[in-house]
């Protein structure tokens, strides 16, 4: 399981104080004080970022707790998709490249 791109470094979610969420059902949504962005979550991004949110995880170490922690297989996200879908978070503001 190797991240393209970003298998060096890793990844955490912006500092919390400035994240604040909103949960309806089966819908959720976070605003971003630093961008004063609001986005629509979907399940797995959320998940992406309640994981990254207790500690920085390289893209290895993300899709391997997504896969144990929410039984998620290869077939439904690949490598490359997290890779590029963290890259996407990192556009947005949500997340962030940290060294370890």
């Amino acid at each position: 399981m190797k991240c393209s791109n970003t298998s060096q470094g890793c990844w955490q979610t912006v500092s919390s104080e400035y994240l604040h969420w909103a949960r309806w059902e089966s819908e959720t949504v976070v605003f971003n004080e630093l961008t004063a962005e609001t986005h629509l979550l979907n399940d797995l991004t959320l998940a992406i970022l309640l994981i990254l949110s207790e500690s920085p995880l390289s893209c290895s170490m993300l899709l391997s707790q997504l896969y144990l922690e929410y039984q998620l297989d290869q077939d439904t996200l690949t490598d490359l998709q997290l890779s590029h879908l963290l890259n996407e978070l990192d556009e947005l503001g949500l997340i962030e490249s940290v060294s370890v």
